[in-house]
């Protein structure tokens, strides 16, 4: 009876310290890894066909964000062009290649569009409602700078993803 009650409080133990609350900056390398993971799908799924180009943008995948009440979601989606190569009609896939949550905590507070890696904003511009990041198939992906903060009167622990336009690569950086 001891050990049974020995093994439960062991348990209950190991499941609250493995499984803490994802902090800011947490939130940014997963929202770093959606964004390698769109730079490299664009890469794998080559060019977009050029009326199709033409029509919409040679992007081949993108991340949105999507809002339900007060949670973010980062959503990374595949462009699928109509299998009529005479039409410039396309879809982004459903289900999306990659879904994640930023969690009741921490929210994706704005966006400037050009890879700020000097001292920040203090004030970033706020995120639109129609948001995306676009990714080529040459692995390239938008410049752009986007800003996490705890979703607190004082935005605490800001967090800065900015995102390099020749390689797609993400970098974080603490503090705006």
């Amino acid at each position: 009876m001891v050990v049974i009650v020995i093994v439960g409080v062991l348990v209950s133990s190991a499941t609250v310290a493995l499984s803490p609350d994802p902090g800011v900056s947490d939130r940014a390398k997963r929202l770093s890894n959606l964004i390698r993971t769109a730079s490299r799908r664009a890469v794998a799924d080559g060019p977009v066909r050029a009326n199709v180009a033409a029509a919409s943008s040679a992007a081949r995948t993108r991340l949105i964000v999507t809002t339900d009440g007060e949670v973010q979601t980062l959503v990374v989606q595949r462009k699928v062009e109509d299998a009529d190569e005479t039409s410039s009609g396309f879809t982004w896939e459903d289900p999306p290649l990659a879904v994640q949550s930023l969690g009741p905590n921490v929210e994706l507070v704005g966006v400037n569009f050009d890879a700020d890696a000097g001292s920040g904003e203090t004030n970033p511009p706020a995120i639109g409602t129609d948001y995306a990041l676009e990714c080529f198939p040459n692995g390239t992906c938008d410049a752009q700078t986007l800003y996490l903060a705890e979703r607190d009167a004082a935005r605490s622990n800001p967090v800065r993803v900015i995102v390099f336009p020749l390689n797609g690569t993400p970098a974080i950086f603490e503090r705006w």
